[in-house]
């Protein structure tokens, strides 16, 4: 049965990782699909984020953001974003959503993972992100077996 659902920082599932400064090496946040359930993301879902950086301030306008589905192993299987962290931090006004870059219905599968890079230094040009203290909305849709 396929329902609304969110993927969330505190969504049982997902690990937080701290940013690697200015490389796509961090995973900042793995949501790692458990058995027996399926996503479906479609066109009119969004992903939406606050990323804070080591420096307690908001990262950056110009922090690069990039949310993918990789299989198990780490290969990526599809691009739902890439862009501007400017543009996902909307979290109400509809008008205003960073939808995601597709075009047709995308599936992630039982030990799949949806992840989001962050590539950015912080304000201070410091440190990086502080996966901790962000907070990521992502929309789709959820079917599980159990």
């Amino acid at each position: 049965m396929w329902e609304r659902f969110e993927i969330k920082r505190t969504t049982a599932g997902v690990t937080e990782m701290d940013g690697l400064a200015d490389t796509w090496g961090s995973l900042t946040y793995d949501f790692l699909l458990p058995v027996n359930q399926r996503l479906r993301f479609k066109k009119g879902d969004y992903v939406a984020a606050t990323l804070i950086g080591d420096d307690a301030a908001a990262m950056p306008d110009s922090t690069l953001v990039r949310l993918v589905v990789t299989d198990n192993a780490g290969k990526v299987k599809h691009v739902l974003f890439n862009g501007l962290y400017a543009r996902m931090q909307d979290f109400r006004d509809v008008e205003a959503r960073c939808y995601l870059q597709i075009d047709r219905e995308i599936y992630v599968e039982a030990g799949e993972h949806v992840v989001m890079l962050v590539n950015g230094l912080d304000a201070a040009a410091t440190g990086d992100v502080d996966a901790s203290a962000g907070t990521i909305k992502i929309s789709c849709d959820r079917w599980h077996n159990y």
